[in-house]
């Protein structure tokens, strides 16, 4: 049975300025309204297989502002930046 998080996936945290340069296809989530978004609007995670880095991000037409594990990026959903009461926030 294979996990549904498996330990293989590689996590990119990406600011909202970077949206239209994201190519889904190369993704696990292959659309931007399936992307999980901080509370603030301002970041969004992307997720790929280690051994299939999407294009745009080797060829630096996207900055991620952090790669993380999976362990590392659950981790990281856990805080206020991204588990806050999204009806309380206020988008820039």
């Amino acid at each position: 049975m294979s996990n549904i998080y498996p330990e293989n996936q590689t996590y990119g945290i990406i600011s909202t300025k970077y949206l239209k340069s994201v190519d889904f296809t190369q993704v696990m989530r292959n659309q931007p309204a399936q992307a999980r978004y901080s509370v603030d609007g301002l970041m969004f995670v992307i997720k790929w297989r280690e051994d299939l880095e999407p294009t745009f991000i080797t060829d630096k037409k996207v900055v991620p502002l952090s790669i993380l594990s999976h362990r590392a990026c659950l981790k990281l959903m856990q805080t206020p930046e991204w588990s806050g009461n999204p009806k309380s926030r206020t988008l820039k």
